[in-house]
């Protein structure tokens, strides 16, 4: 009874650390200048253009929503480059993605954040660009504590990109066994290749 004790114990320190985390990454990003803001998001295209995007064809990404690094960039870009492009949408804990054209109709979820209208995808991610408020550099992600990535990447072995900004790098993240690392950094200062089990 003690050691189930000290376990939930444990699991709660755990998630109130992530909390203070998540708040203290977001006030971080929301105090980003607007004027540097837009300087470092067009560094952020120019880095993700570094990937060899030759051999991906799918390209899972979300719409950016409040202070994260404008997406709209990424995926204008991808669809003048004749890219298939899926953005993500949310049914009660699940999340599956819809192909977007640029001309699909756009609705606000329970979030606020811009989800497109449209039937569920079964293409398979070449690529899987993921939200976070925070990374490490063993590919360790901070989230905004739903799960929906987790669950939705189990089992996928697409290459997995986190989009943020330099700052958001931080020291070793605590991992959870549902937890699913990131592959590759993208950041406005550089493209960071993760070394899994290095």
């Amino acid at each position: 009874m003690q050691c189930d004790k000290a376990f939930g114990n444990g699991l709660f320190k755990i998630k109130m650390d992530k909390n203070i985390l998540r708040e203290k990454y977001k006030d971080l990003r929301d105090s980003l200048n607007t004027d540097l803001k837009k300087i470092y998001e067009q560094k952020l295209l120019e880095n993700f253009k570094k990937l060899d995007l030759e051999n991906f064809h799918n390209f899972f990404i979300y719409n950016s929503f409040k202070s994260e690094a404008d997406t709209s960039l990424i995926i204008n870009f991808l669809i003048n480059a004749k890219k298939n492009v899926f953005l993500p949408k949310i049914e009660e804990n699940n999340m599956f993605f819809i192909k977007y054209s640029g001309e699909n109709n756009l609705f606000k979820n329970k979030f606020g954040i811009l989800e497109p209208d449209g039937e569920k995808t079964y293409e398979k991610p070449d690529i899987c660009i993921i939200p976070l408020l925070a990374a490490d550099l063993k590919g360790n992600r901070l989230g905004y504590g739903g799960g929906y990535y987790d669950r939705f990447l189990k089992g996928t072995d697409c290459l997995k990109a986190g989009l943020m900004f330099s700052f958001q790098i931080t020291d070793k993240l605590f991992k959870q066994d549902f937890d699913v690392p990131l592959d590759i950094l993208i950041t406005e200062k550089n493209l960071i290749r993760i070394k899994q089990n290095g």
